[in-house]
């Protein structure tokens, strides 16, 4: 029986064809050339949805194939020994493992550190690195999980070592189920030893087995369903949610002499259909799909009926194994593991490096590029180290060993960045002060400088370095030196609510928190996102000069046009929550932030949810949201040849709130406009003095908020007057 990663080789293709039977089980020999082409199938899958192949936007379910294969595979390997031996041994089991995957994956955990720092910039170079320390001790699914629940890291471009998180889920797998079977078979040993049978472990005893891992599926289904309903993003990387996964293929291998006696023409249309299953969840499926959850059964029951389709042989020329087993699909099926090593990180270098995601053509060129380098891994590094005859406790060397690798050559990698960038800073320095006499005038400002609150009729002007910044855009200006906050710091900084006071994905209502001038007796509640979120600076500071006490009410990711939707989404149950809560403490000012949709009936939602609100509270303002940029401004600032025009946007029509501005002119609620901080003459620049104005992509820095903390003030009176 072949052993099996996510989408790894199989072991010992001179593995005999026999079958070993024991009462009520049987495993089908060795080596299966159909199982090879079902990895073919769920690697190619994977490759090409990531190559954006228009028609295949849910391939990522051929992960979800692998985990089925790996589970069926693995169980059925630890019974053969159990049924052959009494015994598991977890020393030849883990040494196997060790020879199978550490090594392939190490050398493509340094060969991206390194590729890394020659191909990207600083800041993702680290990230890279960072990155393969956690897929090194195979807790990357952990790691990018809780990324992926931070907002904030959700708009980064994803890891070039991303896909090792299917790898870690695995590894996880094997740390604790041979064990468990180990511990189930030695207990049925046991058993039949104080009844003095003849055989040590009897086929028999396997439904004993099945009962712990339908347990353990089971239990894993039903999380895996709520789970993603409440946190999809952390549900996709979770071990526990993908368990039931590689439990099916197990329960599959535990129920192989009932397989085996189904009719061939039954099973011939149990794999087509199967087959079925898996392209139609690839055609079908999107990023939009809920998964794993519900949705994970199609592909994952249907590999589950390819592989059930060739328990006893396929004898049938019409069965599905014969077109799996053709020679293109086994030749990409013994190199499937490697395959999807690698093309992750030349797609997502590539495009990092290129500064814009290639085209389908230009991907696919990519890959091909990936799986020649597959090709050689597989004859010269994979295949010497895995075949060599070690004995199991030397083989479990290499596991110390690949992770010492991993981390050294990292560590080198992080020094090699450090003095990169402190020699970039000393020139960038020098620079500076010999320009500074001569160079242009607005450049040399290192802090925005804001007036004191003008007159009510000046409030809305466009602010003068926002035209110096525009007129450097038209010039084709270079990026300014000393940019204030370094790159290296834009991430940080971002104003944080206290603990639980903003709800999270998944979360239907959050704790009720007050900052600001707690003492006071007038309420502000704050209602909004993470664009809300970029104006705590100079919201705390109207709080504390105008003493307001202020409950924040703030959702990641959620806009109040979703009120309409509580049953659907955890975005309408928790704003029909906040809405409670604002009915509840009628706050003197309810002031809005969001990034709010153009869309007709997001907006329409939008306006009779400030018109509701309004109604419980003394007056409402709604806060302009701010430009976007169409590019992360870490990677236009470090591109290569980056420049003022290259690092800006152009809005237009869908940019504007118009819609909002002219509400607010009925008087409903104020409305306090931030176009002019940040555009002029429908021109947004990333860099404003020599200031970055932007933290990514669709949020403001930390620091331009808090330089904008007093235009800001001014603005928000303004527009409460208006109310």
């Amino acid at each position: 029986m072949d052993e099996l990663t996510p989408v790894g080789d199989a072991e010992g293709k001179a593995g005999a064809s026999r079958a070993v039977t024991s009462g009520k089980w049987v495993a089908t020999g060795g080596h299966r050339d159909d199982l090879q082409g079902l990895r073919a199938v769920a690697v190619l899958l994977v490759v090409f949805a990531h190559a954006h192949v228009g028609f295949l936007h849910g391939g990522f379910v051929g992960v979800d194939v692998f985990f089925v294969l790996s589970g069926f595979l693995i169980t059925g390997l630890l019974l053969s020994e159990a049924v052959t031996t009494g015994a598991v041994s977890l020393a030849n089991f883990y040494g196997r493992r060790a020879r199978r995957i550490l090594p392939a994956a190490g050398l493509t955990l340094i060969v991206t550190s390194i590729a890394s720092f020659y191909l990207l910039n600083f800041v993702r170079a680290k990230q890279a690195v960072d990155d393969s320390f956690w897929a090194a001790v195979f807790a990357a699914n952990v790691h990018f999980a809780n990324l992926e629940t931070d907002y904030f890291a959700r708009v980064q471009p994803p890891s070039p070592v991303e896909q090792f998180w299917s790898l870690s889920v695995e590894e996880q797998f094997y740390l604790v189920w041979p064990g468990l079977l180990a511990l189930v078979v030695l207990g049925l040993v046991l058993r039949e030893r104080s009844r003095r049978r003849r055989i040590a472990f009897a086929g028999r005893s396997v439904p004993a087995l099945l009962i712990v891992i339908l347990t353990i599926t089971v239990v894993s289904i039903g999380w895996s369903v709520r789970y993603t309903h409440l946190s999809p993003t952390a549900s996709y990387f979770s071990t526990f949610s993908r368990l039931w996964e590689l439990g099916l293929g197990a329960t599959l291998a535990t129920v192989t002499a009932f397989v085996a006696r189904i009719r061939q023409g039954l099973r011939v249309v149990v794999g087509w259909l199967g087959l079925t299953a898996v392209l139609g969840a690839a055609v079908l499926y999107s990023g939009r799909t809920p998964f794993p959850g519900y949705a994970a059964l199609l592909p994952t029951v249907g590999a589950a009926m390819v592989i059930a389709a060739g328990i006893g042989g396929g004898a049938s020329p019409l069965h599905v194994g014969r077109l799996l087993s053709i020679l293109p699909m086994r030749y990409v099926g013994d190199r499937s593991y490697t395959l999807y090593l690698w093309h992750w990180p030349v797609l997502i270098i590539a495009a990092q490096y290129l500064g814009y995601a290639p085209s389908v053509g230009l991907a696919l060129l990519l890959v091909l590029g990936a799986f020649l380098l597959s090709i050689v891994t597989y004859r010269f590094f994979e295949n010497p180290i895995r075949r060599a005859e070690w004995p199991s406790l030397q083989s479990l060397v290499i596991l110390p060993t690949a992770i010492a690798g991993v981390m050294l050559v990292g560590a080198v990698v992080l020094q090699s960045i450090d003095n990169k960038v402190l020699a970039s800073e000393n020139a960038r320095i020098a620079l500076e002060a010999a320009n500074t006499p001569t160079g242009p005038q607005f450049l040399i400002r290192r802090k925005l400088k804001v007036s004191t609150p003008a007159p009510a009729k000046e409030i809305t002007t466009v602010l003068p370095e926002v035209v110096a910044a525009v007129k450097a855009v038209r010039r084709g200006a270079t990026i300014p030196t000393m940019l204030d906050p370094p790159i290296a710091d834009l991430g940080n900084g971002f104003y944080d609510f206290p603990a639980g006071c903003m709800a999270s994905e998944g979360q239907a209502k959050s704790k009720i928190c007050r900052t600001g001038d707690v003492a006071s007796k007038k309420l502000m509640i704050v209602l909004g996102d993470s664009h809300l979120q970029q104006w705590m600076w100079p919201i705390q500071r109207i709080a504390t000069e105008d003493k307001y006490a202020i409950v924040p009410l703030a959702k990641s990711g959620c806009s109040p046009s979703s009120w309409h939707n509580p049953l659907s989404n955890d975005c309408g149950a928790w704003y029909q929550w906040a809405l409670h809560r604002i009915i509840s403490l009628h706050p003197d000012v309810l002031l809005i932030g969001s990034a709010y949709r153009r869309a007709s009936e997001s907006e329409s939602n939008l306006l009779e949810f400030i018109d509701t609100a309004s109604r419980h509270s003394g007056r409402v303002v709604v806060i302009q949201d701010s430009a976007t940029q169409r590019e992360a401004p870490t990677d236009c600032l470090l591109a290569r040849h980056a420049t003022m025009a290259r690092c800006s946007t152009t809005l237009t029509d869908l940019d504007v709130d118009s819609d909002l501005d002219y509400f607010s002119k009925k008087g409903k609620f104020g409305f306090l406009k931030t176009e002019g901080w940040f555009c002029f003459k429908a021109v947004c620049p990333m860099v404003i003095g020599n200031k970055i104005a932007y933290r990514d992509g669709s949020h403001i820095s930390a620091a331009y908020s808090q330089d904008l903390a007093e235009l800001f003030h001014a603005a928000f009176r303004r527009a409460l007057r208006a109310t």
